[in-house]
């Protein structure tokens, strides 16, 4: 069926009294009152998609509409509002779902990412929910129906805090059922820590307990399409790393990116974890962060045994008070052939101590492009030698030496030689 595009002059004028519809007069009511603009009247086909989409909360058409510009006016007007799990059912067009994203969050503006906007509408609300979702204070047939509807389109799973239970046990929202109806997830970012507590604070009402970790664990075994894994906590005992290790190591085999972020764990906390894995554990681990967990020269000795077999391209220590024994490690592994792109070690207490190995990284390594050493007391002597050494390290496009005691002439020789490396980079088309 195609919808009419026009009515006859004749026929609009049988069914209003123009003249009585122009006197404003409470003793002259026109009995079919159709509201028309004579100056913009709106065509039968216009009106017919008008009712379509006023009643679409009861009678949901949309694919049975032959025409593609029916459909397309009917996304433009069609209220956001409908419950998703009715408009999930019928609709993926992605300049509908965009629309439903900017009005639901009207001051954050539209990520830029390669997903359908019905994956992105769907993520930012189902973490929202997440987020809001107290222990104990929800059923489990809810929370089923929300994944229903949600599940099929989410990739990534992202919290930027959690409700405590504010009791004895403080545990959060049961994950492994969460994680369990989600098969296609592939990024995991998760922070325990709240934004905000009000009157209610105490001591470590924001930790994980044991609970939550089991309940994580066992989700995680479940995910075996995850290639991401990020975790923020104020602290992770080491019992709690030996099951995150044990459960990713046997369900997420194909994960790349590995993050621990101000996890506080030690050097007891990365040796529990390393201890779990073994020679083919993570083979395709690119990208590994561990900022800000207090390691020393002690668990970066350990972790540096780990990491020269594999395909480590991003190694991120920064905050960590590894010292020049820990980044000896490093270097030590990185003039072996180990593919590290991309290091940070900001303030990692490193000294001039280095000054060797550093030099020998700088004149032999021809992998490494970005470094990052700032808040470090490299000092005036190492300064002067790096910026003698620097030109040979044509591979290297970004070098942060921030805040390390060296001269601002030895570091303008530098990030001069830096910039001048980008750009052939960038005229090669690197």
């Amino acid at each position: 069926m195609k919808f009419p595009n026009t009515v006859s002059q004749n026929t609009f004028k049988a069914y209003l009294n123009v003249k009585q519809s122009k006197e404003n007069s409470s003793k002259h009511l026109n009995a079919i009152s159709l509201d028309w603009d004579m100056n913009n009247i709106d065509s039968l086909r216009i009106m017919c998609i008008k009712s379509i989409a006023d009643q679409w909360h009861e009678y949901p058409i949309f694919s049975d509409i032959p025409n593609i510009e029916d459909r397309n006016y009917l996304l433009d007007i069609i209220d956001t509002q409908i419950p998703i799990s009715i408009l999930a059912n019928y609709i993926t067009e992605d300049v509908f779902w965009r629309r439903c994203f900017t009005d639901k969050w009207k001051n954050m503006f539209p990520p830029v990412v390669d997903k359908p906007w019905i994956t992105i509408f769907m993520e930012k609300y189902f973490s929202e929910m997440i987020e809001r979702l107290k222990p104990g204070q929800y059923s489990e047939e809810d929370l089923q129906n929300i994944l229903d509807v949600c599940a099929p389109h989410l990739e990534t799973l992202k919290t930027n805090e959690l409700q405590p239970a504010l009791d004895e046990e403080n545990n959060h929202v049961p994950f492994d059922f969460i994680l369990s109806n989600l098969p296609q997830l592939k990024h995991i970012d998760l922070t325990f820590d709240l934004k905000s507590i009000g009157q209610n604070f105490y001591l470590r009402c924001s930790s994980i307990s044991r609970s939550d970790i089991q309940s994580l664990s066992s989700g995680l075994k479940k995910c075996y399409e995850l290639i991401g894994f990020r975790i923020h906590c104020n602290k992770l005992e080491p019992y709690m790393l030996q099951l995150l290790a044990h459960s990713l190591d046997k369900g997420s085999t194909n994960i790349e990116n590995l993050t621990f972020s101000n996890c506080g764990c030690g050097d007891l906390g990365l040796v529990a974890f390393l201890d779990i894995l073994n020679h083919e554990s993570f083979p395709n681990l690119k990208h590994l962060v561990l900022t800000n967990n207090n390691f020393t020269h002690e668990g970066i000795i350990e972790l540096a045994e780990v990491i020269k077999t594999r395909n480590i391209q991003t190694l991120d220590l920064r905050l960590n008070p590894i010292g020049c024994d820990g980044a000896a490690a490093i270097f030590g592994i990185m003039l072996r052939g180990t593919p590290v792109q991309h290091l940070n070690m900001a303030c990692c207490s490193i000294t001039d101590e280095i000054e060797p190995l550093l030099i020998l990284l700088l004149e032999t390594n021809r992998v490494v492009r970005r470094m990052n050493l700032s808040s470090n007391k490299l000092g005036l002597d190492l300064g002067e030698k790096i910026a003698k050494t620097i030109d040979v390290a044509k591979q290297l496009q970004e070098f942060d030496l921030r805040n390390t005691e060296i001269s601002a002439h030895d570091k303008w020789i530098i990030d001069s030689t830096i910039l001048e490396n980008r750009e052939k980079c960038n005229d090669l088309l690197c």
